[in-house]
């Protein structure tokens, strides 16, 4: 997206068909300049006002702390997941600005790689 937006912030719902397949469907689209909790707390308000009670089960979100406030904030009894693409995209970066990158990306034997796929596979304990 180009200046003076900062982000599409997109919010999908997730239903059954009669086959018991689960499709994903986008529901909002919205354009925003920053990304802040008091503006994802303005978006979920606004949703709040047009669906009084919207029954959100699960929500999976990047790991940017200012949504996780507004989460908390706007749908307190709904379980909150961190999403494992922008999990590994957090620490594939935290990777490049500790200057690790050249050492991760050496061939054969290489215990940084090993610690960072390690890592990554947290996502995967209960």
């Amino acid at each position: 997206v180009d200046e003076p937006i900062k982000q599409l912030f997109t919010i999908n719902g997730f239903i059954k068909n009669d086959k018991n397949e689960i499709k994903q469907i986008p529901l909002l689209f919205c354009c925003m300049t920053r990304r802040r909790a008091a503006d994802y707390s303005a978006v979920f308000q606004k949703i709040k006002e047009i669906i009084p009670l919207p029954r959100v089960q699960r929500i999976v979100t990047d790991f940017e702390r200012a949504i996780f406030t507004a989460v908390r904030k706007h749908f307190v009894d709904c379980q909150h997941f961190g999403c494992n693409f922008h999990w590994c995209q957090a620490v594939l970066k935290k990777v490049r600005d500790l200057h690790l990158a050249t050492i991760y990306n050496n061939k054969g034997p290489n215990p940084v790689r090993d610690f960072v796929f390690r890592l990554l596979c947290l996502a995967y304990l209960p």
